[in-house]
C-alpha cells in the first residue's frame, strides 16, 4: 500500500511526501512530490494531511458496549471496531471499579483483545485499570460500594488477570497503602496514574517520589489548584516527567482550563483522552452504571445528578477542540493523540507515529480536520470509495 502526495505528520514536524506499507508496517518514506500511479494499492492523498492513527488510553466503552459490564467477545469487538472508525486506532481497555470478580474478568477478555486484534477494529495495546483503590469523596461515576484500600495482594491479583498487558493503573495516592501498592506495580513495568484523589501537592509528590508517572484526566475528579494549595494539578504541571491526562471535550474542561494546560504540559508529556463510555459510536443516548442511569447530553455523559459519567466525544473531535481554543495547527496538536500517549506507555516504536517499522495505523484527514479514511496494518477500515 502507498500513499503519495501527502502532507505527513510527525511526531514535531510535517513533510510532504509519500509513505509505504508492507507486510502491516511502514517500510518507506520519503519528501517530495510523484505521480500517482494508478492501482487499488496507491492513495493519492492530493495534499491532504496523513498522521498515525490516534491512540487512546483510556476508554471505558463504545459502540453501545461497556467493557465492565459486557462478558463476552463479540461485544468487546464492538467497542474497538467503534473507536477505530472514528480514528482511534490504538486504544487502552479501561476496566472500571466494580465487584473484583467482574473486574477480573473483564481484565481477561481485555486481554484477549491484545493478544488477537479483532477484524476492522482498534489495536488494543495495553489495559488500563481505573480502581478499585479510589478516594470515596472523589468517586466520579464509580459506585462507592466497591472502592477498596490499596492492598498490594489485590494489585497483584488485577495484574495476574491481565496477563502481562497491564500498562496503566490509577490509583488515589493519599490512601493508606497506596505507596506499597505504586512501588509494586511500577517495579512490574506498569506506568502507575494517579487520580479520582483529594491528594494535596506534598502527598501527590510522594506518590511520584513512589514511582507514579501519569495523572488521570487532569482537573477531573481532584482537588483545585488554589496559590498556596496547588493540589495534585499544581504538582503535575511542576513535574517535568510526569505525563498528564486531559479529556478536552469542553465539558469537562473549560477552554482557558485547557489552554492553561496544554501551554503549562507543552506537547512531549500532555495526551489527550476520551475516557469514553458505552454510547460513543453508537446510537444510544443512556447507559447503565452499576445501577445508575447515565445519559448523553451535548456530548457529554451525566448521571441524574448531573454528575460528569464519561464521554460520548470522540478524540478526534478532542484534537479539534484543542486547535481552535490554543491557535495552534491542527497537524502539531496530533501530537497530544498520537506520539505523546503512545510514549506514556513505551508504545512508540509500534504506534502512534509514522515511521519505518510502526505499524502502519494511518488516519487521512478532509479540510476541516475531520476524519475521511481509516486504515489498520495497511488495510483500510473505514472510508471505503468516499472522496476527500
Amino acid at each position: 500500500m502507498r500513499f503519495v502526495n501527502a502532507r505527513i505528520v510527525m511526531p514535531h514536524d510535517e513533510v510532504y511526501g509519500s509513505l509505504e506499507i508492507s507486510n502491516e508496517r511502514i517500510c518507506r518514506v520519503r519528501e517530495g512530490l510523484e505521480d500517482a500511479p494508478e492501482g487499488d494499492d496507491v492513495v493519492n492523498c492530493d495534499g491532504h494531511l496523513l498522521s498515525a492513527g490516534l491512540v487512546d488510553l483510556q476508554v471505558n466503552g463504545g459502540g453501545g458496549v461497556m467493557f465492565s459490564s459486557s462478558s463476552e467477545r463479540k461485544d468487546y469487538e464492538k467497542v474497538v471496531r467503534a473507536h477505530a472508525r472514528l480514528g482511534s486506532t490504538s486504544i487502552c481497555p479501561t476496566v472500571i471499579t466494580g465487584p473484583m470478580d467482574q473486574m477480573l474478568a473483564s481484565a481477561e477478555l481485555a486481554g484477549d483483545l491484545c493478544e488477537s486484534r479483532a477484524s476492522a477494529g482498534a489495536r488494543c495495546v495495553g489495559i488500563h485499570v481505573e480502581g478499585p483503590f479510589l478516594n470515596s469523596a472523589k468517586k466520579g461515576g464509580h459506585p462507592a460500594e466497591y472502592l477498596l484500600d490499596p492492598d498490594v495482594r489485590v494489585a497483584h491479583e488485577i495484574y495476574k488477570a491481565c496477563r502481562g498487558y497491564l500498562r496503566l493503573f490509577t490509583i488515589a495516592p493519599e490512601l493508606p497503602g497506596a505507596d506499597d501498592v505504586i512501588t509494586y506495580l511500577a517495579s512490574q513495568g506498569v506506568v502507575v496514574s494517579m487520580g479520582h484523589s483529594s491528594a494535596s501537592s506534598e502527598q501527590a509528590r510522594l506518590g511520584f517520589a513512589a514511582g507514579a508517572r501519569a495523572v488521570t484526566h487532569i482537573y477531573n475528579a481532584m482537588e483545585g489548584m488554589l496559590s498556596r494549595a496547588p493540589g495534585m494539578v499544581g504538582a503535575a504541571l511542576a513535574s517535568e516527567d510526569v505525563y498528564v491526562g486531559l479529556i478536552a471535550d469542553l465539558l469537562h474542561v473549560s477552554r482557558d482550563s485547557l489552554a492553561t494546560v496544554v501551554r503549562a504540559a507543552g506537547d512531549r508529556r500532555l495526551y489527550l483522552t476520551t475516557d469514553a463510555v458505552g454510547p460513543l459510536g453508537s446510537e444510544s443516548n443512556e447507559f447503565d452504571l452499576y445501577g445508575v442511569t447515565v445519559r448523553v447530553r451535548d456530548g457529554g455523559c451525566y448521571t441524574e445528578e448531573g454528575v460528569l459519567a464519561g464521554t460520548a466525544t470522540p478524540l478526534a473531535r478532542m484534537v479539534k477542540n484543542v486547535s481552535e481554543v490554543t491557535g495552534e495547527s491542527f497537524a502539531s496538536t496530533l501530537a497530544l493523540a498520537t506520539s505523546v500517549p503512545a510514549g506514556a506507555i513505551g508504545r512508540l516504536s509500534d504506534v502512534g507515529q509514522l515511521s519505518v517499522g510502526a505499524f502502519g495505523d494511518i488516519v487521512l484527514w478532509d479540510k476541516a480536520g475531520d476524519v475521511n479514511r481509516v486504515w489498520i496494518g495497511g488495510e483500510e477500515i473505514y472510508g471505503i470509495h468516499q472522496d476527500v
